[in-house]
């Protein structure tokens, strides 16, 4: 479990955040306490949220910055988002945001493999006093390791006991197997110290680590060594820097590469092998000079095409956006639509990539936003896939996706539209409304372009009267139709219209502004830096 204090603000711009996600209907306001007269509100807007959180702070007028947003995140889905919400309130206690008045927002995220909430609250207390923020990291992982009962040092005596099982032939080795469990290090004349959280864990008698060195049997590691520089050259060439291979190796391999001297500068590194619990002096396997360049070769068109080949066989599904946000960190280039390999801020264009290359990155694309429509039925897989013509082997039906919240609100807009709307005008205002009405005989779905969900109509109580009244075959470019597969009706011409635009959005619009900035301070971005 990991607490993460994020920005403060004086304008509460974390309300903001969590309200585009709700808006795109990748997050929920799970709990709003304290906020009096909202509360009865049927509907409230960032805007008021803010207001009040901005009055209720006013109470303390010498503090500028009063917002306190903290995201709370377990590994997977661990804990459920209502185990969370209690985690919440327990954290709110010990870190001193527990009083009874303490106005509170608490949304829940699922846009990200890992379960986390976020909590936006002030940093003035009810009586008017700022609440202690002395020390608030260190405190927050203690809080968070007393609310999870996790007893840091006996964890810290069993992750020394586990060192001592590795072999390793330097201190500087021994080191590197406690570092590449996330702790620090140092030592003095007598001990060395183990340092987690913020504080030391346990010290170790510098003697006691002298034991158990071992010299390295070089007919034993030869092989192994060799193994290792062989997966280091490939990967090498596949990160943008070293803490992209560091990822690699050790999601991939099990292999940490703990690198020493300053971050941006290291003069060496070691190589811990969990797998065959042995330590590496890594210019024994790679020179650091050689491990840590990575090239710049832009100019060369068969370099970046193999570059894109490689990390396609290592992850097939990667899309044009997905190889785009790697070729811009490592070389400042990006790939539009046409297959075109442009250059930097000003879009120089250098030259084209191979075609076959760009339509798998295109079709992967495709099928990754295909998914995100989280189909929870062969009908609705079926639907999907004759719909956008992709091969239903590519798209996988996910049970337990929970769609309920995108849904509703797709319903909602749908009854709208319907409800409101004369019936020879019915299928352009819903078009317009981003939605693509597929019929089966007498059953309607609705395809929400926009909210990326579909919505069975009977399921949602959705009067299709004015659907079946219309001359449907008017209003559709043509059907789709197989065999004794269910004969689905669409404006086929318009799908493609809206398909096309979206992905290139996807692939080379406003999303691609996001990792063209590259900065902390964009929030779109915010969550990626939760995950594990």
């Amino acid at each position: 479990m990991i607490a993460t204090i994020l920005h403060s603000s004086k304008s509460f711009n974390a309300v903001d955040y969590n309200e585009r996600k709700v808006a795109k209907g990748t997050a929920e306001l799970l709990e709003i306490k304290n906020f009096k007269y909202l509360q009865t509100m049927g509907f409230l807007t960032p805007t008021d949220l803010k207001r009040y959180l901005m009055d209720y702070s006013s109470r303390n007028d010498r503090i500028q910055n009063a917002q306190f947003h903290v995201a709370i995140s377990c590994k997977g889905q661990e804990y459920t988002k209502e185990q969370l919400l209690e985690i919440a309130h327990k954290y709110l206690k010990e870190m001193g945001y527990g009083a009874e008045e303490q106005p509170v927002l608490v949304y829940a995220h699922h846009d990200t493999n890992n379960n986390h909430i976020h909590i936006v609250t002030s940093r003035i207390a009810p009586d008017g006093h700022k609440i202690d923020h002395n020390n608030e990291r260190i405190r927050s992982m203690e809080a968070i390791n007393r609310i999870m009962g996790v007893n840091r040092k006996k964890e810290t005596k069993d992750i020394v006991n586990k060192a001592f099982a590795y072999s390793f032939s330097s201190l500087g080795q021994f080191k590197a197997v406690i570092e590449s469990s996330g702790y620090e290090c140092f030592e003095n004349e007598k001990e060395m110290n183990i340092k987690k959280d913020g504080k030391v864990m346990e010290s170790v008698p510098l003697p006691m680590i002298h034991s158990h060195i071992t010299p390295e049997k070089k007919s034993e590691t030869a092989k192994r060594k060799r193994q290792l520089k062989a997966i280091l050259a490939k990967y090498r060439q596949m990160a943008t820097d070293k803490e992209e291979l560091k990822l690699l190796m050790k999601k991939k391999f099990g292999v940490d590469l703990i690198f020493v001297g300053s971050k941006d500068t290291p003069y060496g590194y070691h190589v811990v092998d969990h797998k065959g619990k042995t330590v590496y002096k890594g210019s024994e396997i790679m020179p650091i000079k050689e491990l840590l360049n990575f090239s710049q070769k832009t100019q060369d068109k068969s370099y970046v095409e193999e570059y894109i080949t490689n990390q396609l066989k290592d992850s097939p599904r990667l899309s044009l956006y997905d190889i785009n946000k790697l070729l811009w960190r490592r070389f400042s280039l990006a790939i539009t639509q046409k297959g075109q390999v442009q250059r930097g801020i000003k879009k120089i264009h250098l030259y084209d990539i191979k075609k076959d290359l760009l339509a798998t990155l295109r079709m992967n694309g495709k099928i990754a936003w295909i998914q995100t429509f989280s189909p929870k039925t062969e009908t609705e897989r079926s639907m999907l896939c004759r719909v956008f013509h992709i091969d239903e082997k590519n798209i996988k039906i996910e049970q337990n996706a929970d769609n309920s919240i995108k849904q509703q609100e797709s319903a909602r807009h749908l009854h709208d539209i319907i409800d409101h709307t004369e019936t020879d005008k019915v299928f352009e205002n819903l078009h317009e409304g981003g939605f693509f009405i597929v019929r089966n005989d007498e059953h309607f779905h609705a395809i929400d372009m926009r909210n990326n969900t579909i919505v069975d109509f009977s399921e949602f109580g959705i009067d299709s009267s004015k659907l079946l009244n219309r001359n449907h075959n008017q209003q559709s470019a043509g059907h789709i139709s197989e065999g004794k597969q269910p004969k689905f009706h669409i404006n086929d011409r318009q799908i493609q219209k809206t398909t096309k635009q979206l992905l290139e959005s996807d692939s080379n619009g406003n999303i691609n502004r996001e990792w063209e900035v590259g900065t902390h301070d964009n929030w779109d971005d915010l969550d990626n830096q939760l995950k594990r």
